[in-house]
């Protein structure tokens, strides 16, 4: 459905959970989560301003824009409360969701993401972002490119030898959707990595008091381990836990590890 310019779906019967994408990412791209989650919660998946169905307002945005717009969607899905998962750019919005409406957030895991860029995640995201400043305007395709480049960082090496099926699957449905006329609009992208790389919740994350996951994958190339580990040290009460072996995308790399902790920990009560 599609209500306020967000496009969303709601899956399962439970508790509410909401579900925030990282960079480029729609909705579907939770396929690997959506049904086990759904089994334990309701669970709502929605496109971030600028990517699929949803609206794509010229940019630059900002991660608190963001997660004033998760608000918008979780009011049209009738929920006044929700736990709430977000994975790297959705970590990062997510945070803005439960510093500045604490009333909405029951429990929160936020997964392989940061409170501010430092210097190596700042060159990621200007990479990409010159990338698509660069590919865009020739046409579709653009993100072709972008997604190697995500692959590349986003997976371990070692998926890189022994899970490349997986890798070239990923890589194949964004062909897909440029083939079917779904792609990313390349402004939609560029706003988002803006938003990425201005995202700072440093001051005021020790605000936050749901009970929080970080959750982290030792090997990420894409936002490394210091950086989770950062989040957790500042947020009061935070639970860390490291997925070895993983690097950015471990919800994609070991789906049923991954659904299993978010789970574990979004259905429990109190701290």
């Amino acid at each position: 459905m599609k209500r306020h310019g967000f496009a969303f779906d709601v899956t399962g019967e439970g508790e509410a959970l909401l579900m925030i994408n990282g960079i480029g990412a729609a909705r579907e791209s939770w396929s690997r989560q959506i049904g086990d989650l759904s089994a334990r919660f309701r669970c709502i998946t929605f496109d971030n301003r600028g990517v699929g169905e949803s609206i794509v307002p010229a940019g630059p945005y900002t991660t608190r824009q963001m997660a004033d717009d998760a608000v918008r969607v979780l009011s049209a899905a009738g929920i006044n409360r929700a736990r709430v998962l977000g994975v790297s750019m959705g970590g990062a919005i997510a945070q803005e969701l439960a510093i500045n409406h604490p009333e909405l957030v029951e429990r929160l895991a936020i997964v392989c993401s940061w409170a501010a860029c430092d210097r190596y995640l700042e060159r990621c995201f200007v990479i990409m972002k010159e990338m698509a400043l660069s590919e865009g305007p020739k046409g579709p395709g653009w993100s072709l490119p972008v997604q190697r480049f995500l692959s590349l960082i986003g997976f371990t090496p070692g998926d890189f030898a022994h899970a490349s099926a997986e890798i070239d699957e990923l890589e194949a449905g964004v062909a897909d959707s440029v083939k079917a006329g779904k792609e990313q609009a390349y402004a939609g992208f560029v706003a988002q990595a803006d938003a990425c790389l201005t995202h700072d919740t440093r001051d005021r994350l020790a605000t936050i008091r749901a009970p929080t996951l970080i959750l982290a994958g030792d090997e990420d190339a894409f936002t490394p381990l210091p950086l989770s580990r950062a989040l957790a040290g500042v947020i009061p009460g935070a639970r860390f836990q490291i997925m070895k072996g993983c690097g950015h995308v471990m919800f994609y790399e070991r789906p049923k590890d991954f659904n299993s902790r978010v789970i574990d920990f979004l259905a429990g009560e109190g701290t």
